[in-house]
């Protein structure tokens, strides 16, 4: 069982997911009640939401537990880990991820240890050295997990992951349209990430810095460093030929607060 911390982390997700488009993971859940945050902790906290989060009168039971779980990088690392499809050898070494990624090798030794805990990953201890593969249950466990994240920061400091940038963005347009937001996201094609500011309902950017792909679901509502990018991803996805495509700009003059379904 969760003790009186984890469960004042838990509340505060769940009541976090009762707002529109947010998806509050656990790191940041502890980050914003003041907790100490280890890995040990979310483990615990991960593991309670992988065994109830389904049974929670919560809107967060729609998506994975492990939408959750993972912190942004481990979303990455996962990412990138699952589009080598090293199913059947030793995953890369953690110091030419962390490399490929812009991550510190802890962080992506850690994020080994989080992706074990939670059957994307396992440990061979009978190989010598011991090493790391995907595990056959990483498409199980995550089946509709594309691990890209929005991360949003507003004004005083509230940071949550959203749904997904299109809505982060119409979402700073329709409720905190006063401050000054920053987005954190990360390109569905390649590892670079995005980075945006709005002020007062602006984008400080220039109409070429973030491109939007929404499809027909969640898991196809994606961000792009670039349009390049964009018309690079889906010659690779003839399946999201007919979805809707903009700059983060232009889908910022749709009218509110509909911007998304005008897409």
């Amino acid at each position: 069982m969760l003790n009186e911390r984890e469960i004042r982390v838990l509340n505060h997700m769940v009541a976090d997911w009762r707002e529109p488009h947010r998806v509050t993971n656990i790191q940041q859940a502890v980050a914003a009640t003041g907790a100490l945050h280890d890995v040990e902790t979310r483990k615990r906290i991960g593991r309670y939401l992988v065994k109830y989060l389904s049974v929670l009168d919560t809107p967060g039971k729609q998506y994975p537990a492990l939408r959750y779980v993972l912190t942004n990088d481990e979303a990455l690392i996962a990412r990138h880990l699952l589009q080598s499809g090293q199913s059947s050898r030793p995953v890369t070494d953690s110091a030419v991820v962390a490399k490929a990624l812009s991550l510190n090798r802890r962080t992506v030794l850690d994020a080994y240890e989080v992706l074990n805990e939670f059957n994307l990953l396992d440990h061979d201890e009978s190989a010598r050295p011991a090493h790391f593969r995907l595990s056959p249950k990483a498409r199980v466990v995550a089946p509709d997990m594309n691990f890209s994240f929005t991360q949003l920061i507003r004004g005083d400091g509230a940071t949550f992951n959203v749904t997904c940038l299109a809505d982060a963005l119409e979402l700073a347009r329709s409720r905190f349209a006063g401050e000054v937001v920053r987005f954190q996201s990360v390109c569905a094609h390649c590892p670079e990430r995005i980075q945006l500011t709005m002020t007062r309902g602006t984008l400080a950017i220039t109409s070429d810095a973030a491109w939007l792909l929404v499809g027909k679901t969640c898991v196809h509502h994606l961000a792009f460093k670039s349009e390049a990018h964009l018309r690079e991803f889906l010659k690779a996805k003839p399946d999201l030929a007919g979805a809707q495509t903009a700059s983060a700009r232009d889908f910022l003059k749709k009218p509110e607060p509909t911007a998304r379904a005008a897409f």
